[in-house]
């Protein structure tokens, strides 16, 4: 009976080990918590190799990083660093290249996307209307103007832009803090048409740095119809932005966008813009005092190009 007992002891034994095996959750198994990588390409080969799961992203996101990584160096520090789970890991390195990930056990894969990505059962108008009605920097209204980018009418003139964004630093590629919104007011185009235009600035996390503001231009009903990142010069930020000839002023006139921007904290110019069919273009580059100079920075050049759609 013994002889019996045993080789059917030993299958249960192999069947509660295998249930174990198949209990365990990958994503709580422990990995090198370091990573260096130059590329986009480099940063989804650590996440292979480190995690032993596959990756997708879609084919434009990853065509869109390439251009963002080019020869950009990012790292944790040393390979005998601790360990920690894979999905620490992939919080880490998935937060430095600014894409949310996402992992199917069925099929090992982790997918990567963009991290600001938001549903919401709000309509185009209504999320447009509560952006206009409740303009500030909370998380709520950051959280409504992702919502109305990630609109499927709006989403393909918006992503490239909202993406690109939050990768104007030098030594911080990707800066997680939340744009700072500097105008959100009614504007007349060059060919007298009467938009609302909305300006976000990109702090300069540490000097040197590019400053950068990313706008967006839409029609009354929330309607996207176009989207840029702008150059505000390098060592320059954004002190503050205003509109002469909002419309419903004198609307047989387009209006002008003065921006005033501080080179290494202390040199102040005014540049002067004009709102066209392809964005906000430089008519003027002033000191403080008014008297035209050189722009040796390059403030109002898109950072977009040769993304820009």
């Amino acid at each position: 009976m013994k002889h019996l007992l045993l080789p059917a002891l030993v299958s249960c034994l192999l069947m509660l080990n295998a249930a174990a095996g198949d209990a365990v959750d990958p994503l709580e198994k422990q990995v090198a918590c370091s990573y260096s990588y130059k590329s986009f390409d480099d940063a989804v080969g650590q996440i292979e190799q480190k995690t032993g799961f596959k990756v997708s992203c879609p084919k434009e996101v990853s065509e869109l990083m390439q251009t963002i990584f080019m020869g950009m160096g990012m790292g944790t520090g040393a390979e005998n660093s601790p360990k920690v789970k894979a999905k620490d890991f992939l919080d880490s390195i998935c937060s430095s290249i600014g894409l949310a990930w996402k992992y199917d056990k069925a099929t090992n894969v982790v997918s990567l996307d963009l991290y600001w990505k938001k549903d919401d059962p709000r309509s185009v108008p209504e999320l447009f209307h509560y952006l206009s009605d409740h303009q500030g920097n909370s998380a709520e209204w950051q959280a409504a103007f992702d919502a109305l980018l990630s609109k499927s009418q709006n989403y393909e003139k918006a992503w490239k832009v909202r993406q690109k964004s939050c990768f104007q630093n030098v030594f911080m590629p990707f800066a997680p803090a939340t744009p700072k919104v500097i105008l959100f007011k009614p504007v007349v185009a060059v060919s007298l048409e009467k938009y609302k235009l909305l300006m976000l600035c990109q702090p300069i996390q540490m000097y040197p740095g590019h400053g950068s503001v990313s706008y967006y231009w839409f029609k009354d009903d929330g309607t996207l119809l176009g989207a840029d990142l702008m150059n505000t010069g390098h060592r320059c930020a954004l002190v503050d932005a205003t509109i002469d000839n909002e419309y419903g002023a004198y609307s047989d006139r387009a209006s002008e966008l003065q921006m005033i921007v501080k080179m290494n904290t202390r040199d102040f110019s005014v540049a002067t813009f004009a709102l066209d069919a392809n964005g906000l273009k430089l008519t003027r580059f002033a000191d403080i005092h008014g008297a035209e100079k050189e722009n040796s920075q390059g403030v109002g050049a898109s950072l977009m190009v040769p993304d820009k759609q």
